[in-house]
């Protein structure tokens, strides 16, 4: 009976263990897709882009954070514009 017992532990073990090294690998495998996918929005973003779009890719980054805020900038001249990143303190 206790070898058994002991058996079947051993092998719940085990196999908890694959599990683990399954993960690892999972996990490793879908961050190279997040980094891949990036590369690959960096790679088609245009500079020369409107700031429409710029603001909507920028967005895109930060979809569902309700504790980021975009914000548009100006000189006082109103020459230069640009966008400030803002992180609320929530």
């Amino acid at each position: 009976m206790t070898s058994v017992l002991s058996k079947k532990l051993l092998d719940i073990d085990n196999r908890l263990a694959k599990l683990d090294e399954e993960k690892a690998i999972l996990l490793s495998e879908r961050n190279d897709i997040i980094s891949q996918q990036n590369a690959e929005l960096a790679k088609y973003f245009n500079q020369s882009a409107s700031p429409e779009a710029k603001v909507d890719l920028f967005i895109s980054y930060f979809n569902a954070r309700y504790d980021i805020i975009l914000a548009l900038a100006t000189t006082k001249s109103n020459q230069c514009l640009t966008y400030r990143l803002f992180q609320l303190m929530v």
